[in-house]
């Protein structure tokens, strides 16, 4: 449900086609429509945080009976390949205080995926310290594809600068499904939280496991990768934060860029992406 997957603020995670380069959050009209079909707890509670102002809530907008605040525990959606970090409580949570982490290794999402498997987003107080960039509102632009779809633009591992493997579905679900990743361990306490998670699929020849370890403090993040097939492999791990990373490692200038066919995230063969296409 969206408050198990929400950071602090009840700020949701951009993940694939989410929302463009901003912070989704829940449209107050599908609020209305859901509280006045199931009247649910959750959404009687989130209703009552906003005003009820617009069309929706004259239109099927009800008295608000039933209502609680969800408790912003840490959750583990394994079918879809998301892992939801989360520390804080009660309403500091949801007024922003507090920190969350989300991490992906479900099935790529055929048209709407992005080749960004084991990418993480991380929110400290309603500031994101790493995010995703979601996507760029328009598919027949070029740079949907050279840039939001693609490996480099995710908090993630690169291997060998290249994009992630998948295989398109071509709209057959089952198909989807059938390439996922893992979730190996997960800890849900009151001091802490933690994940291990795999998505072999993406890393063809290699294995790859992300842990992460998330305080009310800080996240640790610790990245294992393990060649299978003899060969020497680069290893490129991207954070893609707001401010500068301080370390006292050296750093040496370089540069990166995922390359595919066409230096892009490839279109299904006979499918390219152009206006009407979809």
């Amino acid at each position: 449900t969206p408050p198990g997957m929400a950071l602090p603020g009840g700020v949701l995670p951009l993940i694939g086609e989410v929302g463009g380069d901003s912070r989704p959050t829940l449209h107050t009209s599908w609020l209305e429509l859901a509280y006045a079909m199931y009247e649910t707890p959750w959404i009687g509670w989130a209703l009552g945080q906003k005003p009820r102002a617009d069309l929706w809530a004259l239109l099927v907008g009800r008295e608000i009976g039933a209502a609680a605040m969800p408790e912003p525990a840490s959750s583990l959606f394994a079918a879809t390949g998301l892992a939801v970090l989360r520390q804080g409580a009660g309403p500091a949570y949801w007024d922003g205080l507090g920190a969350g982490a989300t991490l992906t290794f479900g099935p790529h999402g055929d048209w709407h995926g992005h080749a960004g498997k084991l990418g993480i987003e991380y929110l400290q107080d309603a500031d994101y310290l790493l995010r995703d960039h979601g996507h760029s509102g328009g598919y027949a632009n070029p740079i949907h594809r050279q840039w939001y779809m693609s490996t480099l633009a995710h908090s993630t591992l690169v291997l060998d600068g290249r994009n992630q493997a998948f295989s398109w579905c071509k709209g057959r679900p089952e198909l989807d499904q059938a390439q996922t990743g893992r979730c190996h361990a997960s800890l849900a306490g009151p001091e802490a939280s933690a994940c291990t998670v795999s998505a072999d699929f993406a890393y063809p020849g290699c294995r790859v496991l992300r842990t992460l370890f998330l305080t009310k403090d800080y996240l640790l993040d610790i990245m294992e990768c393990e060649a299978l097939d003899e060969a020497e492999h680069q290893f490129d791990w991207l954070a893609h934060g707001g401010g500068r990373i301080v370390t006292a490692l050296p750093f040496a200038p370089a540069g990166l860029a995922c390359v595919a066919t066409g230096e892009t995230v490839p279109s299904p063969a006979g499918l390219p992406y152009a206006p009407g296409s979809m």
